[in-house]
């Protein structure tokens, strides 16, 4: 088949269009750190009691679960994994809307999910304001008071 200098033209730039997207794909296992470096800010870490902060500090809080053992897992853990395990988190009684994110360290054979939100600086007006966490399907679950400050 010969191809015509329109569809040499086309086909070219649907792969220079498509090779970032390739090339940008995360690599498993390579480089990787958790929590995940697109994560800005101070961390508030539900499981190591209350803190005080600025209220004009850029925040995150990122939490979640590890399943070790990854590649000698049934399919049933597996799945039962990526589809039940999962966190919630409340502020002051409100559900936050969490994002998730997921990586496998080969070097460990372990899978990582973690769920989420980062808050802009000036996000929080000064006050306290309880942060609670719920890990399911256990149902353990966690409050901390976090105090933001006028700097």
């Amino acid at each position: 088949m010969r191809l015509n200098g329109t569809q040499l033209i086309a086909i070219t730039m649907m792969l220079a269009i498509a090779s970032p997207m390739v090339s940008a794909a995360p690599k498993l296992g390579r480089g990787r750190t958790f929590p995940p470096p697109m994560l800005g800010g101070t961390r508030i870490d539900l499981e190591n009691g209350p803190a005080t902060l600025p209220a004009d500090a850029q925040v995150y809080v990122i939490h979640g679960w590890d399943l070790d053992n990854w590649k000698t897992r049934t399919k049933e853990e597996l799945r039962d994994f990526l589809e039940n395990y999962t966190f919630e988190l409340y502020i002051n009684g409100e559900r936050a809307d969490l994002k998730r994110w997921r990586h496998y360290y080969v070097d460990q054979d372990l899978m990582k999910t973690g769920f989420y939100i980062e808050f802009k600086a000036g996000h929080f007006e000064p006050g306290t304001y309880t942060f609670r966490g719920v890990w399911l399907p256990e149902n353990t679950e966690t409050n901390v008071d976090i105090a933001f400050y006028s700097p």
